[in-house]
């Protein structure tokens, strides 16, 4: 072998030097090639990035075309949060969480539905703006609506129930122990738990709390001796032989919403018979419904009851 051929390749090879260059021939430097092949792969990171951009894009013209609520500032600026604080905003889309402070209220406008306010030290999120229904959460503080949806529509749930609208102006405030208490101006709200609610109508008041559950409702206008009666018997049911005398005997013409919900609330037949006697000396059942059907819970019984009041 020629040692030409080994600087300058112009001599004889020697066939062992060409085997080594052949097994080694895939390793050599190809300049031209390998600048293709990083610019091809530039190429596919800034499609990559493009196709990115266009999705966020699209996704963000879809938020806010979506439906939304206007907000109306009443006193200062309330904060909207949708996954980081933002500024004062007067849209507000599923998702978001409008908190006030104590100095601040904010309108929300229900689409064609209504109003709704809410008022200070309040917290309320965002679920549905009307793609299927109308929900917010109240985490905590007050709201006051003004709806006049169809029934159903437009829903508020709490940590302690849901207030389903039935056409009406009302006030919901979930307090520090996030008991929810409803309090309906006019028209009527069902209060709900799983399968159980109360139909609650314009004057009346009626609680729930995360743990017992739905409250008794009560006229806004009762007694103070009724009221007392029923938030205790709310917050300890074992305590009824002691309390119902107290309720029944501070209960009027006007509270017989709050005797016949008691039914249901109480566990002992012989506590229901109290209610029983009582209910039926300030509105007399109708044909047909009997002391023992009653304090047997017989549905069909309570509610023939039920329809011959005023509420």
């Amino acid at each position: 072998m020629s040692e030409d051929y080994l600087w300058d390749r112009s001599g004889k090879p020697d066939p062992e030097i060409q085997r080594i260059e052949s097994l080694l021939g895939r390793y050599r430097y190809r300049g031209a090639e390998s600048k293709g092949r990083v610019h091809r792969f530039r190429m596919l990171v800034a499609a990559a990035a493009a196709f990115l951009l266009l999705a966020t894009g699209l996704y963000l013209a879809l938020r806010e075309g979506g439906p939304s609520y206007e907000v109306v500032y009443l006193e200062g600026a309330a904060r909207i949060t949708s996954g980081k604080e933002s500024p004062p905003s007067n849209r507000a889309r599923a998702g978001d969480i409008i908190q006030t402070d104590g100095s601040t209220q904010a309108e929300l406008t229900i689409g064609s539905a209504g109003k709704v306010r809410l008022l200070e030290n309040s917290r309320v999120e965002l679920v549905d703006c009307g793609e299927k229904n109308h929900r917010l959460n109240l985490a905590r503080g007050s709201l006051r609506a003004r709806i006049y949806a169809e029934p159903r529509l437009f829903q508020i749930g709490t940590p302690a129930a849901i207030a389903v609208d039935l056409g009406c102006i009302y006030k919901l405030t979930v307090d520090k122990s996030d008991i929810t208490t409803l309090t309906v101006e006019t028209g009527r709200v069902s209060l709900e738990i799983n399968d159980r609610m109360v139909s609650v109508p314009g004057g009346a008041v009626c609680r729930a709390d995360p743990v017992k559950g739905l409250g008794i409702p009560f006229r806004e206008k009762s007694s103070k001796a009724l009221k007392n009666a029923v938030i205790a018997l709310e917050n300890d049911r074992e305590k009824a032989p002691a309390l119902l005398p107290t309720c029944l005997e501070a209960a009027t013409n006007a509270d017989t919403i709050t005797l016949w919900h008691l039914f249901e609330f109480l566990e002992d037949e012989k506590d229901r018979g109290v209610v029983y006697d009582r209910l039926a000396m300030l509105s007399p059942p109708p044909a047909g419904v009997t002391r023992e059907a009653c304090v047997g819970l017989d549905r069909e019984a309570l509610d023939a009851w039920k329809q011959e009041q005023d509420w």
